[in-house]
C-alpha cells in the first residue's frame, strides 16, 4: 500500500495539460514551437525546397546546409507534455540540429515524398516526384500486366503493382511512394483508376 502514493504522484498528481490549449498557445505565439511542431514545419519547408528547386537526389547533409532550413532548425523549442520527445534538450548543437533534420526527413519518407534505394546504404534520398525512371518502370509494370487475361478487364490492383515493383525494382519500396507515383501517372493521363485501387495503363 505504501507504493500507492508514489504511483498516484507519478501518474495522476500532475499539472493539467490540454493539447487543444497548447496548440492555441502555439498559434498565438508562432515564434516558439514544440519539437514535434518544429519537426513537422521543417519537413514541410524541406519538401517545398525540394519541389521548388526540382531536386532529384540529395543527402541529409546537403539539406542541413540550406540557410533557410538551417535557421528554422535553429529555433528554440518549448517542451510539450504530449511530446514523445520531451527529453530533447533546448539547445542548438550540431547533434540536435542533425536529429531534427533526420526526423523531418523521416516524415517525408512516411508520406512517400522521398525514398531510398538499396536499403539506404549510401544515405542517398530520391525525390519521388522527380524520379522519372521510377515513373516509367511502374507504368511499364501496369502496361504489361494489363495485357494478361486476368487483368485486362479490371486492371491491376495496387497490391499487385506493389509486389511486382518490389520484386523487380526495389524490395524496400513503400506503399506511400507507390501511391505518389500512381497519382502522378494518373495526373499525366498515363494510367486511370478503374475501381478502387485498380489501375489500367495506356
Amino acid at each position: 500500500m505504501l507504493e500507492l502514493p508514489s504511483i498516484y504522484r507519478r501518474v495522476y498528481d500532475q499539472p493539467f495539460h490540454s493539447p487543444v490549449l497548447e496548440k492555441e498557445a502555439l498559434s498565438k505565439n508562432p515564434g516558439v514551437l514544440d519539437l514535434t511542431n518544429l519537426t513537422c514545419l521543417l519537413s514541410e519547408k524541406a519538401n517545398e525546397f525540394l519541389m521548388k528547386n526540382r531536386v532529384q537526389t540529395f543527402y541529409q547533409q546537403e539539406l542541413e546546409m540550406v540557410e533557410s532550413l538551417l535557421s528554422l532548425a535553429n529555433q528554440p523549442v518549448i517542451h510539450s507534455a504530449c511530446s514523445k520527445q520531451a527529453d530533447f534538450k533546448n539547445d542548438t548543437t550540431s547533434k540536435a540540429i542533425h536529429s531534427i533534420f533526420k526526423n523531418a526527413i523521416k516524415l517525408l519518407q512516411e508520406k512517400g515524398f522521398i525514398y531510398q534505394k538499396d536499403c539506404g546504404f549510401d544515405n542517398l534520398f530520391y525525390v519521388t516526384k522527380e524520379d522519372k525512371e521510377l515513373h516509367r518502370k511502374i507504368h511499364r509494370i501496369i502496361q504489361e500486366d494489363c495485357q494478361k487475361p486476368n487483368h485486362m478487364e479490371k486492371g491491376c490492383h495496387f497490391r499487385h503493382i506493389l509486389a511486382c515493383a518490389r520484386l523487380s525494382l526495389n524490395p524496400g519500396l513503400s506503399e506511400p511512394v507507390l501511391q505518389q507515383v500512381l497519382e502522378l501517372l494518373e495526373d499525366q493521363s498515363d494510367i486511370v483508376s478503374t475501381t478502387e485501387h485498380y489501375y489500367i495503363a495506356f
